[in-house]
C-alpha cells in the first residue's frame, strides 16, 4: 500500500480515533499549580510561567485502544487516549517528575470531530462547543506520554447522529519494532479546534537518544524518529501512521522548521502493554478487526 488515493482512504479511515485535547487547573487549584510551576522551574521566565499556569494548554491525542465495550454494547465502551505529557510542562522537570497527583490537579477536556462536525452543520455557535471531561490514568513522563480515558456515550451525548456505528473511534493499533529508515509515512493531526482534522505526507530519516536532539531539561529517556514533515505548535501528541495503518510515532516536537520528531514507537508500545492487560484493537481500513491480549510487563 503506498499509492496516493489508498493514503487518502487510510486518513479517511482514521481522522476519526483522533481528538483534540484542553487541559486546564480544576476550580480552586491555580493557586497549587503556581507553586509547583514555581518550584520546578521547566518554564524559566516568571510571566511565561504565570501564563501557562493561568491558560487552557491543548493538544492532539489518538485512541490506541478501547475497554469494556464489545460488538453488542459499544456505546458503553471507554476509550484510551494516548498523548504527550509535555503538555503539562510546567509542572514538573527531571528532579521533580510528572506524577498522577499533579496531572491530576488538572481537567482533560477532549472533543471528537463527529462532535465537532455535528455542532458546525448545525451552525451553533463556538460558545455551544462541549467538551467530555477525561479521566488521566496513567503517565510515563520520561518518554513524554500521558493516557486519557474518555467513555463512547459521553462522547455521543451532543445528539443522536453524533458517533455514529458500533465503533465510531476505531483503535490505532501501535508498532512493536522501530520503523524503517526511508518509510513513507503520514502525520494525522488536528491542530486547530475549529478547523478539520488534517494529514501531512512525509519520509522517515534517522533515530536518536532525545538528548542528541534537544537540550532535555525535563529529563527525557527516549528515542526520537526524525521525519521530514512539518509540523506547528498544537500539534504535539499526534500520531504518525505507516502504510499499514500502524502508529510508528506520536509528535514530540520541531515545530517551525521542515523536520519534526517523534516519540518512537517501541515506546508507545510497551507503555500501552504495561497498562492495559486487554485490549479491544479494530484495525484500519481494508484490515479485519482482532483481539490482541497484552501481560503486563
Amino acid at each position: 500500500m503506498g499509492e496516493p488515493n489508498e493514503w487518502r482512504a487510510r486518513f479517511d479511515g482514521a481522522k476519526h480515533s483522533v481528538v483534540y485535547i484542553q487541559f486546564a487547573p480544576l476550580p480552586g487549584m491555580a493557586n497549587e499549580i503556581q507553586r509547583l510551576a514555581d518550584r520546578v522551574r521547566s518554564i524559566e521566565d516568571e510571566q511565561e510561567r504565570r501564563l501557562a499556569v493561568r491558560s487552557p494548554s491543548t493538544c492532539v491525542g489518538f485512541v490506541h485502544s478501547s475497554t469494556n465495550g464489545d460488538d453488542d454494547d459499544a456505546a458503553a465502551c471507554h476509550l484510551n487516549v494516548m498523548t504527550t505529557a509535555h503538555a503539562l510542562k510546567h509542572v514538573y522537570s527531571w528532579a521533580d517528575p510528572l506524577t498522577i497527583e499533579k496531572a491530576r490537579l488538572f481537567r482533560a477536556s477532549v472533543v471528537c470531530y463527529h462532535r465537532e462536525e455535528a455542532r458546525r452543520l448545525s451552525r451553533l455557535p463556538e460558545e455551544s462547543r462541549r467538551y467530555v471531561e477525561a479521566k488521566i490514568t496513567a503517565s510515563s513522563w520520561a518518554h513524554d506520554i500521558l493516557l486519557l480515558t474518555v467513555g463512547v456515550e459521553a462522547l455521543r451525548s451532543f445528539h443522536a447522529e453524533v458517533c455514529p456505528g458500533p465503533h465510531p473511534h476505531p483503535a490505532l493499533p501501535v508498532a512493536p519494532k522501530m520503523p524503517r529508515k526511508a518509510m513513507r509515512c503520514m502525520l494525522l493531526t488536528w491542530p486547530e479546534v475549529d478547523g478539520p482534522p488534517r494529514d501531512a505526507m512525509g519520509w522517515t530519516s534517522c533515530s536518536r537518544g532525545v538528548e542528541m536532539m534537544s537540550t532535555n531539561h525535563l529529563g527525557y529517556r527516549m528515542i526520537l524518529v526524525e521525519v521530514d514533515v512539518d509540523s506547528v505548535a498544537g500539534m504535539s501528541g499526534a500520531p504518525l501512521v505507516d502504510a499499514d495503518g500502524m502508529v510508528i510515532g506520536m509528535l514530540h516536537g520541531g515545530f517551525g522548521g521542515t523536520h519534526s520528531y517523534f516519540v518512537a514507537c517501541p515506546h508507545l508500545y510497551q507503555w500501552a502493554r504495561q497498562n492495559r492487560t486487554r485490549t479491544r484493537i479494530v484495525r484500519r481500513i481494508g484490515v479485519a478487526s482482532s483481539w490482541a491480549t497484552f501481560k503486563a510487563g
